[in-house]
C-alpha cells in the first residue's frame, strides 16, 4: 500500500490517479477522507498531519509514501511520539 497525503489537492490528486491507473495499491488521505474525490480503485482514509495520532489507521499496512509531506510532517512533529 502506498500512501498519498493531500490526495485532493492538484499534485496528490495527479500522483493518486497515476498509481491507481497502474494498479498500485494506493491509499489516498485527506482531512476529511473523501472517497468520492478519489479514482476508482484508490483507498480513501482520514487524517491530519497535524494531529499525529490521526495517522495510525492511515499507516496501517504501508508500504511506501510520499517523502516531502513525510518529511515536512516528522520536522512538524518531532516530539510527538517520544
Amino acid at each position: 500500500m502506498i500512501l498519498v497525503t493531500g490526495a485532493t489537492g492538484n499534485v496528490g490528486s495527479a500522483l493518486v490517479k497515476q498509481l491507481a491507473m497502474a494498479g498500485e495499491p494506493v491509499r489516498g488521505l485527506s482531512r476529511g477522507g473523501d472517497a468520492s474525490r478519489l479514482p476508482p480503485g484508490a483507498e480513501a482514509a482520514a487524517g491530519d498531519l497535524n494531529s499525529p495520532e490521526s495517522l495510525i489507521p492511515a499507516l496501517t499496512g504501508v508500504r511506501a509514501g510520499e517523502p516531502r509531506t513525510f518529511r515536512q510532517w516528522a520536522q512538524a512533529n518531532a516530539g510527538a511520539f517520544a
